[in-house]
């Protein structure tokens, strides 16, 4: 459900600013035929908006001049106090919960309008028609089409029946009710945004002034079918997915026979380009675009519980030096930083990284592999799980990425920024799980938390381990260069304010 309404709001955002943009300058122009095209187009970029976008991503190439770099910051391993991030669960799981009882209500709402038409269908007298069947009802009932049905009552037949008849013929020949089914989808998927509803309501206008143009092009009397819509209006609609005679605002219908069309207001339909281009824009920012893959990520499982959690109070970050690349690409000539350094990375992910309190109930632990990609202005994009653990852990991995700043991108040998692909292990493990560090893993411990200072209240220096010896020399004169990996422990008594092992090359 999380990838759904992520879906939603991201076509959502261009249905709002396309309709916004409609609303302001086409919906009071007469050229139903125009209008209807604009409506229907808002509709399919919306929907298409977010496969074209993700299409034209995975086609993706680097820049001329540079080359796309696959780094690897070789194992992050995090465990951080349970706090808020119980909460945010709870808040996400919640939140999909009512837009999934939303969905289904509408969807329920619109199954049984249909179920209601069918039946209306199947009640009445059926008489065969070139082009459509005609469905007369006992009484008298609002007219209305669908499909290739044309319902009316007995009474209508009998006294006006032509330019009623006209009026639904005019709604089937330009199926209209394709329309609206199309229209009634989105508003279940979007159920939560006006723009969904008000859009199906700017159809439904769109669909009564074209039909009314066709029967007063038919040779239809003006003031007469005004009249038979007055005496319609009386009347109450019954079926929301089906074109009737009194549907949309009867005022507006009858100002609309008098307006002159007017062959420059066709030109107003430009403006909606700038709008879906502002929408393009926004959903693409990097903080937008990371909120809608936290929306994706979310689940609607409820983990299971235990009896009492185990300790959680633990690790942060280590980093290995390694970095990988394809036989199609090569690094850049200056690789992507983060904002101050691989210790202000350790440090966010300090401070940011929260254990989702929902696993550690469950014990849950594991390693997720986050890939992804540094733009050239900086920005983390499409972050996305190529190793998944559980969809708690999964999604803390992917908020991460999509709460980092901008990092300094890389540069290709001619000074250009370049797109470069990393990919983050995030090693979740709970505090006594791990005995040792395997051979192929850095485990870390934090030398962050709050109280870890000497009596005199400054912050104790850690003793150092370089391949194994003791080191007392100045460690800024070690070369980054011949680091392999560094691991920070702070579970050892004899070490009471930590102990920094450095591997070299």
């Amino acid at each position: 459900m999380g990838p759904l309404l992520s879906y939603s709001l991201y076509a959502g955002t261009f249905l709002i600013l396309g309709y916004a943009t409609y609303r302001a300058l086409l919906a009071g122009q007469k050229q139903a035929a125009l209008n209807r095209a604009a409506l229907l187009a808002l509709y399919a970029v919306s929907l298409a908006a977010l496969p074209l976008a993700t299409l034209l991503g995975a086609a993706h190439h680097a820049p001329d001049g540079g080359a796309a770099f696959i780094g690897r910051l070789d194992v992050i391993d995090a465990t951080a106090a349970v706090n808020a991030a119980e909460s945010h669960f709870d808040t996400a799981r919640t939140i999909l919960w009512i837009y999934a009882a939303g969905t289904a209500l509408v969807a329920a709402w619109t199954l049984a309008g249909i179920i209601r038409l069918i039946a209306l269908v199947a009640r009445g007298r059926r008489f065969q028609r070139p082009g459509y069947t005609l469905v007369l009802l006992p009484g008298s009932i609002v007219p209305f089409s669908f499909m290739r049905y044309i319902v009316m009552g007995e009474a209508d037949a009998e006294h006006g029946a032509g330019l009623v008849t006209a009026h639904e013929l005019a709604h089937l020949r330009a199926r209209h009710w394709l329309d609206l089914l199309a229209a009634q989808a989105v508003c279940a998927i979007m159920w939560y945004n006006p723009a969904s509803w008000l859009m199906r309501r700017e159809l439904r206008n769109v669909h009564e002034y074209q039909a009314d143009n066709s029967v007063l092009a038919g040779g239809a009397d003006t003031r007469s079918y005004q009249m038979l819509l007055i005496e319609k209006a009386a009347g109450v609609r019954l079926q929301s997915l089906a074109n009737s005679l009194d549907h949309s605002n009867l005022s507006k219908r009858i100002t609309m026979m008098y307006k002159q069309n007017r062959r420059a207001s066709r030109l107003r339909v430009l403006a909606l380009l700038p709008a879906l281009l502002v929408a393009a824009a926004a959903v693409n920012n990097s903080a937008v675009a990371s909120a809608l893959d936290r929306v994706s990520a979310a689940s609607m499982k409820v983990p299971a519980q235990q009896k009492a959690a185990p300790d959680t109070k633990a690790y942060t970050t280590s980093f290995s030096k390694d970095t990988e690349k394809t036989e199609s690409t090569q690094a850049p000539a200056t690789l992507p930083q983060f904002p101050g350094g691989m210790d202000a990375l350790t440090d966010f992910l300090y401070k940011e990284l929260r254990y989702p309190e929902a696993a550690a109930k469950a014990g849950t632990q594991g390693r997720v592999v986050v890939t992804f990609k540094i733009m050239p202005d900086g920005s983390t994009a499409h972050p996305q799980v190529q190793k998944s653990v559980s969809p708690e852990l999964d999604a803390e991995a992917l908020r991460i990425v999509g709460a980092m700043p901008r990092w300094t991108p890389g540069l290709d040998k001619d000074g250009h920024p370049v797109e470069c692909s990393f990919a983050l292990p995030v090693n979740f493990a709970l505090k006594g799980s791990v005995k040792h560090a395997k051979s192929d893993e850095t485990i870390v411990i934090s030398l962050k938390d709050a109280g870890d200072t000497n009596p005199s209240g400054t912050t104790p220096a850690p003793a150092y381990f370089v391949n194994g010896k003791i080191f007392e020399g100045d460690i800024n004169s070690i070369s980054p260069d011949a680091i392999k990996s560094i691991t920070v422990r702070k579970d050892l008594p004899d070490y009471p304010y930590g102990l920094i092992e450095i591997t070299l090359n």
